[in-house]
């Protein structure tokens, strides 16, 4: 009868060390059980140093996604970890989740059930609005409005950074460091290639940032063609035009606040003489930038285009002089994030020129927002050609194009075709043979990549390829987006032989001499990549996620859990294997215990 009870308590206790070590596994999964919504890539390339993925700081702040359809449920609901809540449009509900609920860290609202707002406009403001919470309680909102919806956020809810910044630029004007540029003589175009738009596989951001890329290479080619930077140098012109191809987060970007820094520094652009190891190109300083625009979102449609800008400027004023369509001036808030690194330059004027500020999609930034809803390209052409207009008059270019003749709209027309494919149907067959006029590929293993596999879009990858894959990816990219620039914009001299073409300024990044044609080939085009401190924080700005996506669930374990899982299976196995083991020694310690009674 001992023995018996001795045994029950050794396998009662086996038992409870078996289950509570099952509980710890079970509960080690569920702390890396995430939901998502738009934000599955984020969350697919988290790790733990949050080099990558969506934190608000370095713990970061994850959580499950619950959705929640009256206050009743989300007050009843009973959760003691981080959940992020999808929920209707309803003061009530907003109100405790913002200010009475510590543990919901990201707050999205459904867009399917939203009524449409009375303001058409795309906005982007900081407080919330008074119909949202009252007046006496302060607190900050992100808000992103347009005619389908609103969406409102915590400002710490969701944040996304991508692990390296790419810069990628090119400049018309290479001006010696012992000359003078002068001031307000540069104007700055610039958009961003990040893997949120034209990089992702299920969003191909084909109304956000795509037309903005494609209408800035195709103003490239366009310069290039009309020999811009000849016009400038032959004429003793010492104005300038920057393109600059930034990676980041989507709408706020993290290389912006890089290039500030950069520029504060005097260390942008810069040429390295190697034989002197100096700089010898001039950099540009806050004071020799006129104006910065933003073309994230121009070329959708031809129609309407928004002016939007801090304060007036002449070069924004020719552009609607020269337009034969609608164009509308905005003044921004001095708040608007979108520009809120480039203050720190103190610019006289900023601008963003978007035919999406009254007009987008309903699936602006969402899973939908494919070339299915893009139709025609042609509006890209005619913003190309007014941007050219308007830089050939605001310089005052003697020799420049007035009228696009019909061989090189169909040129033009070729070359957006070619981008689009490349970029988001992953064909880039035709863009490597557009871009090849010069035979000037000094990225040759992108190039041969680009041939046989390279896509612009990624595809899903295991966690342990994700980190590798995304530097790779980041630089792949950047690295074809700097010869495409090389090629459509290169100054090209004829009949000159190669020691003439060797003595040419050292200030240009390149200079190529093809022997076949006599042709002389330089230009000024670099790229920037750096690499983030991965114990940088994370700041303050958010990422907006469309009123249209869909709720996902998604299950993401780091290193650690799979380890986790492994010990988890095999403390299953021998929790198995323990109980038939007992089993049989129940049995077996009772044939003996009746066998010595029996003695």
């Amino acid at each position: 009868m001992i023995n018996n009870t001795l045994f029950n308590r050794v396998y009662l206790l086996f038992i409870l060390l078996n289950t509570q070590c099952l509980t710890l596994k079970l509960r080690s999964i569920q702390l890396n059980m995430y939901m998502t919504t738009s934000f599955d890539f984020c969350m697919r390339y988290l790790t733990r140093n949050s080099m990558t993925g969506c934190s608000s700081h370095k713990s970061g702040n994850r959580g499950r996604l619950i959705d929640i359809s009256s206050l009743n449920q989300l007050l009843s609901y009973k959760y003691s970890y981080p959940i992020i809540v999808l929920v209707p449009s309803r003061k009530d509900i907003l109100d405790f989740a913002i200010f009475h609920a510590p543990m919901i860290v990201g707050i999205l609202i459904d867009g399917k059930i939203m009524n449409t707002t009375n303001n058409h406009h795309f906005t982007e403001v900081n407080n919330c609005p008074e119909n949202l919470i009252d007046l006496s309680i302060s607190t900050n909102c992100s808000i992103r409005k347009n005619k389908y919806g609103e969406a409102y956020f915590k400002h710490y809810s969701i944040k996304c950074r991508s692990p390296m910044i790419n810069i990628v630029w090119s400049i018309f004007n290479a001006i010696s460091i012992k000359n003078t540029r002068p001031p307000k003589s540069v104007i700055i175009f610039y958009t961003k290639f990040d893997f949120f738009s034209i990089f992702q596989p299920t969003n191909a951001g084909a109304q956000s940032t795509a037309f903005g890329v494609v209408t800035l290479f195709g103003l490239a080619w366009l310069l290039g063609r009309i020999n811009l930077s000849q016009l400038l140098i032959s004429n003793n012109n010492n104005k300038d035009i920057v393109f600059l191809f930034i990676n980041g987060e989507n709408w706020n970007y993290y290389g912006t606040l890089e290039l500030s820094k950069i520029i504060l520094e005097k260390r942008f652009p810069y040429k390295i003489d190697k034989s002197s190891n100096e700089d010898n190109l001039h950099p540009i300083e806050s004071e020799h930038i006129d104006i910065m625009i933003n073309i994230d979102q121009l070329g959708i449609n031809h129609n309407h285009t928004y002016i939007l800008y801090d304060n007036t400027h002449p070069f924004l004023e020719k552009f609607k002089e020269v337009s034969s369509t609608s164009i509308t001036f905005e003044q921004i808030s001095n708040r608007l994030n979108s520009l809120n690194d480039f203050r720190l330059l103190n610019i006289s004027t900023l601008a963003i020129l978007t035919n999406a500020y009254e007009n987008m999609n309903p699936f602006y930034n969402s899973y939908q927002d494919t070339l299915i809803h893009i139709k025609d390209y042609s509006s890209i052409e005619y913003h190309i050609y007014i941007l050219l207009k308007t830089i050939c008059s605001y310089f005052n270019l003697l020799i420049c194009v007035n009228e696009l003749s019909i061989d090189i709209k169909q040129i033009l027309n070729d070359r957006i075709q070619a981008l689009f494919d490349c970029f988001l149907r992953s064909n880039c067959s035709n863009l490597i043979l557009k871009t090849n006029e010069t035979s000037i590929f000094y990225f040759k293993e992108i190039l041969n990549n680009m041939k046989e596999k390279f896509s612009f879009l990624q595809p899903v990858l295991h966690q342990s390829d994700v980190k590798k894959y995304i530097n790779n990816h980041f630089f792949d990219a950047s690295s074809y987006i700097h010869d495409i620039l090389l090629n459509w914009i290169a100054i090209r001299t004829t009949n000159i032989s190669e020691i003439l073409c060797n003595e040419i300024g050292d200030i240009f990044q390149y200079k190529i001499y093809q022997k076949s044609t006599e042709t002389c080939l330089y230009g000024s085009v670099n790229s920037i990549n750096l690499i983030r401190n991965i114990d940088e924080l994370i700041d303050d700005r958010i990422i907006f996620t469309s009123n249209y996506d869909e709720p996902e669930l998604l299950v993401y374990m780091i290193d650690e859990t799979k380890k986790d899982i492994i010990m988890l299976i095999c403390g299953i196995i021998l929790f198995i294997c323990g109980f038939i083991l007992t089993y049989f020694l129940k049995n077996l310690l009772s044939v003996i215990v009746n066998n010595e009674d029996t003695f």
